[in-house]
């Protein structure tokens, strides 16, 4: 913990939790959000009684994107495997994922008949973060 960094040891739990090209652009989005301009996307110097208020880098707004991202997996989880949507999550996360006590109780839940609402499926499947890969993508990936 004194550096930062955890070891993972197994090879096998270490490829399936190997952050993605669109996982790490998400991670680098909120890093540069949260600490830009000291943080909260605003001036260092404005005042703290606005702290947490919904601006952009703010407690609401970094758990808006937790939330969307984890909706986002949890969509894409319900296509098939070999889907497009899946491979910018990881398809062995995601299938590894789907062998989990957890996610047969929500898909159950997600997929009852008696559930006439569109909820999970009204959002796209997909990666909020993919797209085509760029230079800082490349700078992204060696310094992890």
């Amino acid at each position: 913990m004194e550096d930062g960094s955890i070891d993972i040891l197994d090879p096998m739990l270490k490829r399936l939790v190997t952050l993605t090209t669109p996982d790490l652009r998400f991670s680098e989005h909120i890093v540069r959000q949260v600490t830009q301009d000291g943080g909260n996307g605003r001036n260092a110097d404005s005042d703290n009684f606005l702290d947490g208020v919904g601006w952009e880098g703010g407690d609401e707004w970094l758990r808006a994107q937790f939330k969307y991202y984890l909706m986002c997996l949890m969509r894409t989880s319900l296509e098939e495997e070999g889907s497009r949507f899946r491979e910018p999550f990881g398809p062995a996360y995601l299938t590894a994922w789907q062998n989990t006590h957890h996610w047969k109780l929500w898909n159950g839940y997600v997929n009852a008949e008696e559930r006439d609402t569109p909820g999970i499926y009204a959002l796209s499947p997909g990666h909020p973060f993919d797209g085509n890969i760029s230079m800082s993508d490349m700078k992204l990936r060696i310094s992890t």
